[in-house]
């Protein structure tokens, strides 16, 4: 899959503030990818109702012989400005090279906000990447304050000739999907809801880090791994979980904590794997939480803290 990031390499070379972020089209490549199809969307989490949108349009570029790319954002340049993400960007890249696509385009919010939706169409869909057909949801906007909705994308594209396919909600149980729900099962600690939403399990993934070994001194060894601060934040607790390792994966216990029974530190997952042995400090791993279990708690002694781990344990075995 090719990335290419918007404005840095499509060879931009102005003062974005000089143009008040509408850049020209005679500035811009022409037709990077001629006649693909285009899904455009934030695709925060990538969950069930994106995935309904991306097959659709891998299904577009399937039948016109041309390439499927995807069009999103940067979630550091402010597109959602103050509300924590599902997925950083690497999960959602890692997640549309495996739905099939060839290239996506990650572009800056800030040099994009002040584009009217006329000029984001004909400058950035048509000119730079040459798409013939966009892909987008029911609730898609777009251009300066938000001001473009599907039905003036489907007008644009076809005053050039092209099309623009509107993919209407995928509800569950009666309930839009949508990342704000999912969001909020995973602050809430519904994890089977935001599973179901999501279509996979949902995942914190990461390189190993260094603890302090206090649950090896316990017969417990853990691997910690940092949680993305711009990610939103578990339900601190328990959680039954499964570690992915390359190509393996190993039943788990996760805690999403700050260890209140030792000296407290920032919220992290820790992590007791199963049936394993060996070093992984420094290896990528992914832990998917699987069902909340209880939450963090401060115990009086080691003693006890243990027996709770081993009930822990017991509990995510048998499910």
């Amino acid at each position: 899959m090719t990335i290419l990031k918007y404005p840095e390499n499509f060879d931009v070379q102005i003062d974005l503030e000089q143009f008040d972020g509408i850049i020209p089209c005679c500035l811009l490549p022409t037709r990077l990818f001629p006649d693909s199809v285009i899904a455009l969307g934030v695709f925060d989490g990538v969950h069930i109702g994106h995935r309904a949108l991306l097959e659709r349009a891998r299904k577009e570029s399937i039948l016109r012989g041309v390439p499927f790319g995807i069009f999103t954002f940067d979630t550091g340049s402010g597109v959602k400005d103050g509300i924590r993400q599902i997925y950083p960007d690497s999960e959602k890249l890692r997640i549309f090279k495996e739905l099939g696509a060839d290239f996506t385009v990650i572009a800056n919010f800030e040099a994009l906000k002040h584009q009217s939706p006329k000029t984001f169409v004909e400058s950035v869909i048509l000119e730079a990447i040459g798409a013939s057909v966009t892909v987008s949801g029911f609730n898609f906007r777009f251009g300066r304050g938000a001001s473009g909705d599907a039905a003036m994308l489907c007008e644009l594209m076809r005053n050039h000739g092209g099309e623009a396919i509107t993919v209407e909600e995928v509800t569950l149980d009666g309930i839009t999907v949508s990342s704000t729900e999912i969001r909020k099962s995973i602050s809430s600690g519904d994890i089977k809801k935001a599973e179901r939403m999501l279509g996979a399990p949902y995942k914190i993934s990461g390189r190993v880090e260094e603890g302090d070994r206090r649950g090896r001194g316990m017969g417990f060894p853990t691997v910690n791994l940092p949680i993305p601060p711009e990610c939103t934040l578990p339900r601190l607790g328990v959680y039954a979980s499964r570690v992915v390792i390359g190509q393996e994966s190993f039943k788990s216990i996760a805690n999403v904590g700050i260890c209140p029974t030792f000296e407290s530190r920032g919220v992290h997952l820790e992590c007791y794997i199963f049936d394993f042995k060996g070093d992984l400090y420094g290896r990528e791993v992914s832990v998917e939480l699987l069902e909340f279990l209880r939450d963090e708690r401060e115990f009086r002694t080691k003693d006890e803290l243990i027996s709770q781990i081993l009930s822990d344990i017991q509990r995510a075995r048998e499910l």
